[in-house]
């Protein structure tokens, strides 16, 4: 049966949204569709129930419209109301700037009256999201109100847009040039902005910091920064042209005494308080890292500074409302919040953490985002802040909750479960397995994991014969069958079940232990 044309649409709303609704459909391009909207006699529009429409909406106007649309929050199943209203109802988008997108495919989707827009339009939604952070990303023209870091190859302007991301190589003088380099690398994949070497504290290794900032540069077009006190190692770095220095506090400060004014300006630094004595409080703290900073400003006019108050998990609160503080009293001063202490210092899953703490980020108006990913459970945070900017970016454009966007945090835990599939029990006799036993082949395999590959070694009467490496469990059983290894089935099911934990464990970065329980 072909589908009749949608050429008349009504929008229901509540007193709340209508104006919201009104702005958004002057903005809204609508080819051969005729759009008015209803305001019914309800504050907040999500509330509207199937009885509450049957009740409030005049049944001689509705049968003027070939569809009717209620926002995507409302409960209840609407389905029952199109032969009493004579026009079919239809739940719309959850979130009122995803509407324009589902009007334009109005004649192209089978909308629901059980179920929201947003399940229906899921794949749409995550592509517009997708092309309106990349239409972002290729704006280069940004008017900073704060600062500019800038390397030979990139400029990152501080003030606009979303939060940056600083990722640090903890302990880098600890490592080989190739494990810089593929650090480096790593973080410049998970979507960093800025590079930095950490140091070792009341340590000078100023002798070998050239090839490592050259090993950093040899991999990642990006401005690269150091986390160190120690004034030789500081210079030294500037010497060889890093582009952000963390950090200047009062005891070393005076070191920008021998760096030329020309060469300061073109450079940023990060300013933290005195460790000592610094206040708990927070009015305190933020009255202690102004003074500060003006201090470093009266004697170094040309020097670009940038606050970091400390994110401190012994004070937390306090801490935060220091940056509040700050933000309140220096709207051009760019900030520095460092999150990776608060995600090594709690056994949590990194992800919901990092979530967080980007978002109050977002709320302190914080430029850059500092964080490291020092040990396993920390692994991918970049890649987690990166995923959580974009979100809460999305979000604030959207004027909207960081939910629905079409990109999320979720791994573990669904957003919706599918409560469409069914299963019908046919009418055959119920089997409960028994306890059998499997025979032995003289074939053996030996699985393991490292960050990125699944391996598979492969035994022939104790004999390694072959060695696999794959991405995925499909592909390395597909090879193993076809290189004819396999020949008793609960091998072959044994073996499928060993590479599906690998494969699981592989993508949420757990270890794997062949014939031990992943969870």
């Amino acid at each position: 049966m072909k589908k009749q044309k949608i050429e008349k649409v009504l929008l229901l709303t509540g007193r709340l949204a209508s104006k919201d609704l009104h702005n958004l459909l002057a903005k809204t391009e609508a080819k051969n569709l005729k759009i008015d909207v209803e305001v019914l006699p309800i504050d907040v529009a999500a509330m509207i129930t199937p009885s509450f429409l049957l009740k409030h909406l005049n049944r001689n106007l509705a049968k003027k419209y070939d569809l009717i649309i209620v926002p995507g929050h409302c409960s209840g199943d609407f389905s029952k109301l199109e032969k009493l209203l004579g026009a079919k109802v239809v739940k719309g988008t959850k979130n009122l700037a995803d509407l324009s997108l589902m009007l334009s495919q109005i004649n192209t989707k089978n909308f629901s009256s059980r179920e929201d827009a947003d399940s229906i339009l899921r794949k749409e939604i995550k592509r517009n999201a997708e092309k309106e952070l990349e239409n972002y990303l290729k704006l280069e023209n940004f008017q900073s109100s704060r600062a500019i870091i800038t390397s030979c190859e990139k400029k990152i302007y501080l003030g606009v847009g979303m939060p940056k991301i600083v990722a640090e190589i903890p302990n880098a003088p600890l490592l080989g040039e190739e494990e810089v380099k593929k650090i480096a690398k790593h973080y410049v994949n998970s979507g960093a902005d800025i590079i930095n070497l950490g140091m070792i504290p009341n340590e000078d290794n100023s002798s070998i910091l050239e090839p490592l900032i050259s090993s950093v540069r040899e991999v990642a077009k990006l401005p690269i920064a150091i986390d160190s006190l120690n004034k030789d190692e500081i210079l030294t770095a500037i010497e060889n042209n890093i582009n952000l220095v963390l950090s200047l506090d009062p005891k070393n400060y005076s070191l920008l005494n021998e760096i030329s004014p020309e060469k300061i300006s073109s450079l940023a630094f990060v300013v933290i308080p005195a460790r000592e004595n610094f206040p708990i409080h927070s009015e305190k703290r933020a009255e202690t890292m102004m003074k500060f900073i003006k201090k470093i400003k009266s004697n170094y006019p040309k020097v670009n500074l940038i606050a970091d108050p400390i994110l401190d998990l012994n004070s937390f609160l306090e801490s935060i409302l220091a940056y509040k503080i700050i933000r309140e009293a220096e709207k051009d001063l760019p900030m520095l919040i460092g999150i990776g202490n608060i995600t090594e210092l709690m056994d949590i899953d990194s992800i919901g953490i990092n979530g967080i703490l980007t978002f109050l980020a977002y709320e302190l108006d914080v430029d850059l985002i500092f964080t490291t990913e020092a040990s396993d459970k920390t692994f991918n945070a970049v890649k987690e802040i990166n995923l959580a900017r974009k979100m809460f970016f999305l979000a604030k454009k959207k004027k909207q909750f960081p939910k629905d966007l079409g990109i999320d945090l979720l791994r573990l835990k669904e957003k919706r479960k599918r409560r469409d599939l069914s299963y019908k029990d046919e009418n055959v006799p119920l089997v409960i397995p028994k306890p059998r036993e499997t025979k032995l082949e003289d074939v053996e395999f030996k699985i393991y994991i490292d960050n990125s590959h699944i391996f598979v070694v492969i035994y022939k009467e104790g004999k390694a014969v072959m060695k696999l490496k794959g991405k995925n469990a499909k592909e390395l059983y597909l090879e193993i069958i076809a290189q004819g290894f396999i020949k008793e089935l609960s091998h072959a099911a044994y073996l499928g079940k060993e590479l599906e934990k690998a494969e699981i464990a592989l993508k949420l970065g757990r270890s794997y232990v062949q014939d031990e329980d992943l969870f």
